[in-house]
């Protein structure tokens, strides 16, 4: 199955923080801007004071811009809602925004982070994407898929409803220097190993995932829905 094959077309991740997007699906977007495809992230959280020094503010925006560039990601639409507060707002709120951003952009593939991460703002990022990327007969979406976040996933209790159980996997060899660049831009974000969120951690998750699948590396997704058009 091709999800992104057969013809042009746009792409949006939805990302709960900067950051994310390419932590868990940094080289896909490489390899579809290779291919001709417009990829478009929606960054829903901000960082805000006292929480957050205002120097820190701008240096997080600089560096998802700056990620931005090197992926090649067409554009970020910033929703700017509070960061690790998402779970105090109204869902349907938080989806409105997401649809108007799905107007904008008309993607034909949607990705969401996953639902069962530790991390509440994932959590509700998944439910209300889920609800603003329904298939309806206005609908420009015909795929949605989930994606792993190291650490939020890795991190999150050993259920069944928790679990990260992948069903569709992206050969992403030729596009995973370009992500550990663009990871190299979040400077604030990045760890030391032997944390998950290292860069010598991740690249060894992307390997691991391409010894599923028979590549030097990959990046996993659940397809949560498909349509063939």
């Amino acid at each position: 199955m091709e999800i992104h094959g057969g013809f042009e077309m746009n792409i949006l991740i939805i990302a709960p923080h900067p950051d994310d997007e390419t932590l868990g699906v940094g080289g896909v977007i490489v390899k579809n801007v290779k291919k001709g495809n417009k990829v478009y992230c929606c960054v829903l959280t901000k960082a805000f004071p006292p929480q957050y020094s205002e120097e820190l503010i701008v240096r997080k925006r600089e560096e998802a811009e700056e990620a931005r560039r090197v992926l090649g990601v067409e554009k970020n639409y910033y929703l700017e809602l509070p960061t690790l507060k998402l779970d105090t707002l109204p869902l349907f709120d938080i989806q409105q925004k997401i649809m108007a951003v799905i107007s904008k952009c008309h993607p034909e593939v949607v990705y969401l982070p996953h639902h069962g991460d530790i991390n509440s703002d994932h959590r509700v990022a998944f439910e209300a994407g889920i609800l603003a990327a329904k298939f309806t007969k206005e609908s420009t979406v015909r795929n949605v898929l989930s994606y792993e976040v190291i650490c939020s996933a890795n991190w999150a209790p050993p259920f069944p409803e928790s679990a990260f159980i992948p069903n569709y996997f992206e050969d992403i060899s030729g596009t995973l220097a370009v992500k550990m660049e663009a990871l190299k831009c979040y400077r604030s974000e990045m760890k030391l190993a032997p944390h998950p969120r290292s860069l010598e951690l991740i690249e060894i998750e992307a390997k691991r995932w391409g010894s599923v699948i028979g590549t030097e590396a990959a990046e996993a997704f659940i397809l949560i829905r498909g349509r063939v058009v």
